[in-house]
């Protein structure tokens, strides 16, 4: 099923935790989030923002351990932004964490 966001979710985490290829693991996580957004577009309900949330913060992590600090913290705000976090307050901890880091970086 080339539209299940489900699958591709998981696609990326095989490639990101068994086979180590971020590149692949990014490419999955994009298409998934597109898919995701085409699908809910004005999603609210808990299981679709799970899913979201789920999604998002691969890609942020990813983009963190490969040193892109202020890409990672834009996506952890995209989560904010949509009220897909069950808790904001750490949300945004991590994201002032990885704007000091950026700031830090050279």
């Amino acid at each position: 099923n080339p539209d299940s966001v489900e699958i591709l979710f998981e696609l990326g985490r095989l490639y990101s935790e068994n086979q180590n290829d971020p590149v692949r693991a990014r490419n999955l996580w994009e298409l998934a989030l597109t898919k995701w957004t085409r699908q809910n577009p004005e999603a609210t309900n808990a299981p679709a923002l799970f899913q979201y949330d789920q999604i998002v913060t691969r890609l942020s992590r990813l983009e963190e351990d490969r040193g892109h600090y202020r890409k990672a913290a834009e996506y952890l705000e995209e989560i904010l932004a949509m009220n897909a976090s069950p808790n904001p307050d750490a949300i945004r901890r991590q994201v002032e964490d990885l704007k000091q880091k950026a700031a830090a970086a050279p």
